[in-house]
């Protein structure tokens, strides 16, 4: 037997088996304890290893099948007699749980002297699990700093303890706090604070101290709750508390006298507390995926309120004196059990109004001549059955929005409306217009409707009686008598309509309700020239 052999059987009698796994780690991932003794395969290649004593034993242990590479098998973990082996270490978590000493590094001298200097400090997205001890006394100078400048006379004075600014912007978004430290009122000076996308449970009550507070960012944690004190912050003007989990509002919001902006959407929000009508400064209330069945009636005097955001409640309904909040601008009600809309008697200042995935029946006559700078207006997937004449009152409106309804005709008013310019009406059962129009699109839907009010018109059909037509023929010819005489196509007109406020139009393309008015300029014009024409006929002959 040469020596080659007497090395592979003086290794196949070894029962250490761990002591032998780690003598031939050059072979591939395969656990020995599955691996015959015919040989390893290297894992770049399908021939045996070069370093592999074993390689040249597979005539001795023919009958003995080898596991190529590759070859499906269950994973075996390690046995209590071989242990952990290095090829066993790809089994082992390569994760722990960070210490406090680790997050404590986080705060870098340079981070340190970059905050002293300009007052904001961003430790967002750093995997902390605790806020470094060392953050809450950075307001406090350094005593040795102290002490060294003052003996010193030639000193930096970018780092003099003179020239550095208390942290007033502290960002610690994104990482993974449970909760805050109470020395959290030592930092007096912050004016923001941004804590969202954590893993916070509670505040600290020592919050409250923070008096200089404007900003703060509670969003994505797991709150239920506020601390009371915090609802006692003087200057707190944005408050974002979304994506947590509160199923109530606490009735003491309304002590934060100065709050501008409230978002508490995505929570499990039922009710709204009695007195949040104290909020007079406030401008946005976003209140969005709750389950807010209805509003109190305080609501309304939010006088300074200019967006509400009311999408994905349980609404069935909103107040009917809406229109005392006179700054409204935008209203997002989509996705409610709301069945009928409010006049909106006050809300002339209302420029979006998003009403979709409703239960609305009809569109109320008074709204449209009570909201005459709407722009948008979004009425998707509700239940209408048609859209009164009046909605031509809504002068400045640029889109409407009436898919998936139930309405078969449109008013010809629509197309006295100059500033449209998106008007979309699939899924209607719409009869009066065909198809091949209705999928050309806004200009060519509106160019058939006045078609047919013009129509209609000529041929006396009522169109004067419209609410957006000339209102009294007596007022259409006290108009006429005071034309001049070089009146020409391109002048305009200014007229009034049912009550409403004076509407500029241009008379080469007013619509079939000031067709009346149009008719008239050019039968006085026509009159114009015949006197003309005679004028100088008596001249010639004469």
């Amino acid at each position: 037997m040469d020596s080659h052999m007497m090395i592979n059987e003086s290794l196949l009698n070894t029962t250490n088996f761990a002591e032998f796994d780690n003598s031939i780690d050059c072979c591939g991932d395969y656990n020995l304890d599955s691996v015959p003794a015919s040989g390893c395969y290297n894992q770049y290649d399908d021939s045996p290893c070069e370093m592999n004593p074993r390689q040249n034993t597979s005539s001795t242990y023919a009958g003995v099948s080898r596991i190529p590479r590759g070859a499906a098998r269950p994973r075996q973990g390690p046995s209590p007699r071989q242990g952990l082996s290095p090829r066993n270490y790809s089994f082992v978590p390569v994760f722990h749980e960070r210490t406090s000493k680790e997050d404590d590094t986080l705060l870098t001298d340079n981070l340190w002297k970059l905050a002293r200097k300009t007052g904001t400090l961003n430790l967002a997205n750093k995997g902390m699990a605790r806020v470094p001890e060392r953050l809450y006394d950075i307001n406090e100078a350094d005593a040795d700093s102290k002490k060294a400048n003052l003996e010193k006379l030639s000193i930096n004075e970018a780092d003099a303890w003179w020239n550095q600014m208390p942290l007033n912007n502290l960002d610690l978004s994104s990482n993974s706090l449970t909760n805050l430290s109470p020395k959290i009122e030592n930092l007096i000076t912050l004016t923001v604070l941004q804590l969202h996308d954590n893993a916070l449970v509670e505040l600290p009550p020592q919050i409250g101290k923070l008096e200089k507070l404007v900003r703060l960012n509670l969003s994505h944690n797991k709150l239920k709750e506020l601390p009371p004190d915090l609802y006692s912050l003087p200057e707190l003007r944005h408050l974002n508390i979304s994506h947590n989990e509160f199923v109530e509002l606490s009735p003491d919001i309304s002590n934060l006298h100065m709050l501008e902006f409230l978002d508490a959407g995505n929570n499990n929000i039922s009710s709204l507390p009695g007195g949040i009508g104290f909020l007079v400064r406030l401008t946005a209330l976003l209140l969005a995926n709750n389950h807010i069945k209805e509003l109190p009636s305080d609501i309304v005097y939010m006088r300074s309120l200019q967006k509400l955001d009311l999408i994905k409640n349980d609404l069935i309904g909103l107040p009917e004196d809406m229109g005392l909040l006179r700054k409204l601008q935008c209203l997002y009600i989509q996705h409610n059990d709301i069945k009928e809309l409010p006049s909106f008697e006050g809300n002339e200042m209302l420029n979006e109004l998003h009403a979709s995935n409703n239960y609305i029946e009809q569109v109320p006559k008074q709204l449209c001549a009570n909201l005459p700078h709407l722009k948008i207006f979004d009425l998707r997937d509700n239940k209408i059955k048609q859209l009164p004449d009046e909605i031509c009152l809504m002068r400045n409106l640029n889109r409407l929005d009436v898919t998936n309804n139930s309405i078969s005709v449109l008013p010809v008013t629509l197309s006295s409306l100059a500033h449209l310019i998106s008007l979309q009406v699939d899924g209607n059962p719409i009869k009066t217009i065909r198809r091949d129009i209705l999928q050309c699109g806004t200009a060519r839907i509106l160019k058939t409707l006045q078609d047919r009010a013009q129509t209609k018109d000529r041929v006396g059909g009522g169109a004067e009686d419209l609410p957006c037509s000339s209102s009294a023929a007596g007022s259409d010819q006290s108009m006429q008598q005071q034309l001049p005489a070089n009146m020409t196509d391109n002048t305009t007109v200014r007229s009034r309509h049912s009550g409403t406020a004076i509407v500029d139009a241009n008379v080469s393309t007013l619509c079939t309700r000031s067709s009346f008015v149009a008719s008239t300029i050019s039968n006085f014009q026509k009159n114009m020239n015949r006197g003309s024409s005679s004028s100088s006929n008596i001249i010639s002959s004469t």
